[in-house]
């Protein structure tokens, strides 16, 4: 249900030159109250009601960013090629950066500040995996608009003799993982398929929908001509209670992961308060892209850019998670006209690869057109007019479809290739 998408690229980067086989985590944290700000230069602004007229306004405010926590973790699980390339920029950016020439030696967008952190409530955090810089290198932390401007960037300094001292953190218990679908090329796109909300004796139960997501999804278009780059593996996180909790309706769970639903923002929207929990309970396996399975009959998921997505356990399982999934992962767009008011500027072409305001759309899906396979329908992203689709149904679109269209497998090969393929 939420998504974003266009390949931004540089110069190569051999990961074995800058990076050791082990992962740094980054817990980036903000104040979870928005910190006003004074006017810019030239800005005039009105005053709240009841205050002073040089008061300072209450919106737009910012967060403070204080001080990240960092860890590390052996071996590195994610792509080692194409470092300095993003799929899509979403609203954050993280670098890692030669701290004299400014070279980019690794870059991740992410979803900034999705959620609270459940530990504590004045916080926001987000967790940040890369690869283990070896030698001196700057982290830098931007927000980005939706027109691609920086609004706010914050670097700190990565030296190894910072990071040699940096602690090891691993769970208590490790969680029991299996392989549910084994790659045969030698740095695939590594999935963890997550339970939340299921007890230690309802595993069975978990492995029986992981498997059956997996031989969807590797069915589907964009996903079924790469399946050997492609490794999955399905993680028990056993939590105290079975369930999803609602908290509008006085159901409150002990999870794992702390899924709930959101119905402040839209009844179906099933979130994680952070990601940091998720993380934590990972930490040290084999993955780099995270899918979570609620374990709720209720209809509901969501899909942040590049952090997480989560679906529901009901009878559309395989449908809605590996629509979640194509969020996440390759920033697909929701195709359908209802559930949120969004608008988009008829200037700006949407990061999404599969919708557009025909503002920059040659780089889109041309192609398919030309090919016949794919054509312009107008409605799409929560909107019915001035935003297109390639084709009448598709799964991003609406889950009866169950299958992507060829715009969206387009996307999806592409951020296959990209994390598997160096870039000529």
């Amino acid at each position: 249900m939420l998504a974003a998408a266009g390949m931004l690229s540089a110069q190569a980067v051999d990961f074995q030159q800058v990076f050791a086989d082990s992962t740094l985590r980054v817990d980036l944290r903000r104040t979870a109250e928005r910190m006003p700000r004074p006017p810019k230069d030239g800005e005039t602004r009105q005053a709240p009601e009841g205050e002073p007229k040089d008061a300072p306004r209450r919106e737009p405010r910012e967060r403070k960013m204080l001080n990240p926590v960092m860890s590390v973790t052996p071996g590195w699980w994610g792509r080692t090629v194409n470092l300095d390339t993003i799929p899509y920029r979403s609203t954050m950016v993280v670098s890692i950066v030669d701290p004299t020439t400014g070279q980019v030696y690794y870059k991740k967008s992410y979803l900034r500040g999705f959620a609270p952190s459940v530990a504590d409530s004045t916080v926001e955090v987000q967790s940040v995996l890369m690869p283990l810089p070896k030698i001196p290198t700057k982290l830098i932390v931007s927000d980005v608009d939706n027109r691609g401007k920086v609004r706010n960037e914050q670097s700190f300094d990565i030296s190894p003799a910072v990071t040699s001292a940096l602690t090891c953190v691993l769970p208590e218990n490790m969680p029991k993982y299996q392989v549910m679908h084994r790659a045969s090329h030698p740095n695939p796109v590594r999935i963890a398929i997550v339970a939340e909300g299921f007890t230690q004796e309802e595993m069975p139960r978990f492995r029986v929908k992981a498997d059956s997501i997996v031989r969807n999804m590797l069915s589907q278009p964009g996903w079924s001509d790469y399946a050997d780059r492609v490794n999955i593996i399905a993680v028990e996180v056993p939590s105290r209670d079975s369930g999803i909790t609602k908290e509008s309706q006085g159901e409150i769970y002990d999870t794992a992961l702390g899924a709930r639903f959101a119905p402040e923002a839209l009844d179906r929207l099933i979130v994680l308060r952070g990601n940091e929990r998720l993380v934590s309970a990972l930490s040290g396996l084999p993955y780099e892209h995270a899918m979570v399975i609620a374990n709720t009959e209720t209809y509901g998921g969501c899909g942040p850019y590049n952090t997480w997505s989560i679906g529901y356990g009901g009878p559309w399982l395989c449908e809605v998670n590996i629509h979640e999934f194509g969020h996440t992962f390759a920033g697909l767009g929701d195709e359908y006209e209802d559930g949120y008011s969004i608008e988009f500027p008829s200037d700006i072409e949407p990061q999404e690869p599969n919708i557009t305001t025909l503002f920059d759309f040659s780089n889109k899906w041309q192609n398919l057109i030309d090919e016949g396979k794919a054509g312009l329908v107008e409605g799409a992203g929560y909107v019915s007019k001035g935003v297109w689709r390639g084709c009448p149904n598709c799964l991003m679109r609406t889950v009866q479809e169950m299958r992507f269209c060829p715009v969206c497998a387009q996307a999806i090969a592409k951020v296959i290739l990209l994390y598997t393929e160096p870039i000529n």
